[in-house]
């Protein structure tokens, strides 16, 4: 028993952050030496069980002034990373702004867009401060236009790329459906999933992630007017373990931006709180499968 004991200890030193919990064993699982080392495998395992800090931004961009933005969204990135945030997560189109009136005027006044759509730099803060980033932003896959969402991992690659699938006011006027792909990346803390925005009303953008098992579902959106989001998201809680959304807040052209930005997790929704910049970010533990 002291030996068995000794390397649970042992396997948890150095993992004071992680967290904590029980684990429940019927009676007679536990009786013999093969019972406790059966025991001492699960508690192993729950203590190795990876769970990460995330945050999920709230933040207002100032439109079509990507250098801006940016700027502003790497100083948020800066300080929650200090703050020992593995993961960081900005709004649907975080780099320019919702409204556009064509695809013309959204190259002209953003060249980015031509270029990469500045996954080029958000890949490499994700690799500067070591932390998972995710993002919204108008991107060119294959000549066509996208509102898209990527998320990169701390070693600046690219781990999945979402495309809008039910496009809504400005997306028409610029962007093409994203096809009616769900996919899913696995990473330490899970499988993780992405939608954006107008996708969350339609129930066959939830069931792909449920039957792919996903443990997180990252949203990023710009949620015009006073009805909450929540509504369409509270019916595929305990279906999907995780759901972080990041929301923007102020308004453009006439559109209002209440904030929406939450975490919703078993133990119930995680509010933001303010940063330094005047943003705010919904800050909470992500635990791993």
């Amino acid at each position: 028993c002291n030996h068995v004991f000794y390397r649970v200890v042992l396997e948890a030193m150095g993992k004071a952050e992680r967290l904590a919990g029980f684990v429940h064993l019927p009676m007679g699982q536990v009786a013999g030496e093969q019972g406790l080392a059966r025991a001492a495998a699960i508690m192993i395992r729950a203590i190795l069980k990876t769970s990460i800090r995330a945050a999920a931004v709230e933040f207002e961009p100032t439109p079509d002034a990507v250098q801006a933005n940016f700027m502003r969204m790497e100083q948020i990135t800066a300080e929650l990373a200090a703050r020992n945030v593995d993961m960081v997560l900005f709004p649907e189109m975080a780099f320019l702004g919702l409204a556009h009136e064509s695809l013309d005027q959204m190259l002209a006044l953003n060249p980015v867009v031509a270029e990469d759509g500045g996954l080029a730099r958000l890949s490499l803060m994700a690799e500067r401060y070591r932390l998972y980033l995710g993002a919204g932003l108008a991107v060119m896959d294959g000549g066509r236009p996208y509102n898209a969402y990527v998320l990169f991992g701390p070693d600046g690659q690219e781990l999945l790329r979402y495309r809008k699938n039910h496009l809504y006011g400005d997306d028409f006027n610029w962007a093409e459906p994203g096809g009616g792909q769900y996919p899913v990346a696995d990473t330490p803390m899970g499988r993780v999933g992405l939608l954006i925005c107008h996708d969350v009303v339609y129930r066959e953008a939830f069931e792909p992630y449920i039957r792919s098992g996903t443990d997180l579902l990252i949203i990023g959106t710009n949620w015009i007017g006073p009805t909450p989001m929540s509504q369409y998201l509270f019916p595929w809680m305990g279906r999907i373990p995780a759901m972080l959304v990041s929301d923007r807040r102020g308004q453009e052209q006439g559109a209002v931006f209440y904030g929406n930005t939450q975490a919703l997790i078993p133990q119930g929704p995680v509010l933001p709180e303010s940063l330094s910049t005047g943003d705010r970010a919904a800050i909470t533990i992500i635990a791993g499968p």
